[in-house]
């Protein structure tokens, strides 16, 4: 008697899908960029040192369709007013706009997430334009948010 045979060719598509399925769940683990739920990031924009994040106005969450990392923060610069903050992040690219409200200005903000350090932070660095006129530096680090607690103002 013949023993039935499995259809290799279902075998071979089922081990593929699980094979891409855990290497897409273990790409989302390692992608830097999740680090920014429930955080803010301590900045320094071409000498300017202030935060962007605020416990009252905090909206950071994960888009599932393409496991970008969409947030809706408030700055914090110290003698400034608080400005608006859309950005998202992916595969270690970030890029936001922070928009002065009441005809101020905008600032479009391209970056990259590194390495942790050896303390443990995730730092990023990139360039932003303002009112797209010239490029400028900026650099930042992801710090935890703790409920009840307003953001540090400055880089140390």
């Amino acid at each position: 008697m013949k023993r039935p045979s499995a259809d290799n060719s279902i075998v071979k598509r089922g081990f593929a899908v699980l094979l891409l399925s855990l290497c897409s769940a273990a790409a989302l683990a390692d992608d830097p960029c999740m680090e920014l739920i429930d955080h803010f990031i301590q900045i320094n924009a071409n000498g300017y040192k202030g935060v962007i994040g605020d416990n009252a106005n905090f909206k950071m969450t994960k888009k599932n369709s393409d496991n970008a990392v969409l947030f809706e923060l408030w700055t914090r610069f110290p003698g400034e007013p608080s400005d608006r903050v859309l950005g998202r992040c992916k595969d270690r690219k970030i890029h936001f706009g922070r928009e002065r409200l009441h005809g101020g200005f905008t600032q479009i903000y391209d970056g990259w997430l590194f390495q942790k350090t050896p303390n443990g932070q995730r730092e990023m660095a990139g360039t932003f334009s303002h009112n797209d006129d010239n490029r400028y530096a900026w650099y930042g680090k992801i710090i935890p948010q703790r409920t009840g607690i307003r953001p540090p103002n400055v880089l140390r």
